[in-house]
């Protein structure tokens, strides 16, 4: 068999004998019955009561397909993250408000970007960013351990703690379950004060994705990025990068 699981003790397992087999048993089967990411998990659910050890998934690009939800969600910024909070694709918008250009860089991470430029703090006063900054750490662990906290997030922890002695801090302090506000308001340099409803939701079938959506909490600020993007250096891209 495929698995090296034996005819006889697969017939156990299907009669409940043998005692609750191990994973690596669970695995073999799972390979052997080419069972998709679902119906493995479901498998260890029904055998041990547990879903099965979470595999870091470390991504460099994302489909097609992603890319034209991103294109359809305009003027709203929008972007791709991944476990990592590497920024994997983004539309028009979401570049014209952060400043990526006409091409995303090989590796746009926004966890270090919100602690290593200083303009992130916009017109907010030190403890309010404070506040965010631990909302964004306890968001970003949180995100990262349900993912199995893989090789990129750790690079990007150990980059942070050598650079920036606040997030240090922060990460010192273990906090998860703490949640960005729904309401954000950004005053960029340079940029008009622009209020976003943010939603941020799982992608199917991309264990870690995250489609992050900045939808205008008015109709005067969905003028205002549509008059950014009008006047925006980058209004001649071809949709997201």
């Amino acid at each position: 068999m495929l698995s090296n699981v034996s005819p006889a003790w697969y017939t156990w397992l299907e009669q409940g004998r043998g005692g609750t087999p191990s994973a690596d048993v669970l695995d073999r089967l799972a390979k052997g019955l080419r069972l998709t990411g679902a119906e493995r998990e479901h498998l260890y659910l029904l055998a041990q009561n547990r879903p099965p050890e979470l595999v870091p998934q470390e991504y460099e690009a994302v489909e097609p397909r992603l890319h034209h939800i991103l294109d359809s969600l305009e003027p709203s910024p929008a972007f791709i993250r991944s476990a990592a909070w590497d920024i994997l694709a983004a539309n028009l918008a979401s570049r014209v408000i952060w400043g990526h250009g006409e091409t995303m860089p090989v590796r746009y991470n926004a966890l270090e970007n919100f602690f290593t430029q200083s303009g992130q703090r916009g017109a907010d006063h030190e403890s309010a960013w404070t506040s965010v900054a631990r909302a964004v750490v306890a968001e970003f662990r949180t995100e990262a351990v349900q993912s199995g906290f893989g090789p990129r997030a750790q690079e990007v922890v150990d980059g942070l703690l050598a650079s920036s002695p606040v997030f240090g801090e922060l990460w010192k302090e273990l906090d998860v379950g703490l949640h960005l506000a729904p309401i954000k308001t950004f005053a960029l340099p340079g940029l008009p004060r622009l209020t976003f409803e943010l939603n941020t939701l799982s992608v199917d079938d991309h264990p870690g994705l995250k489609l992050v959506i900045f939808t205008p909490a008015s109709s005067e600020d969905r003028r205002g990025i549509e008059q950014l993007i009008a006047k925006s250096s980058v209004r001649n891209g071809e949709g997201t990068t």
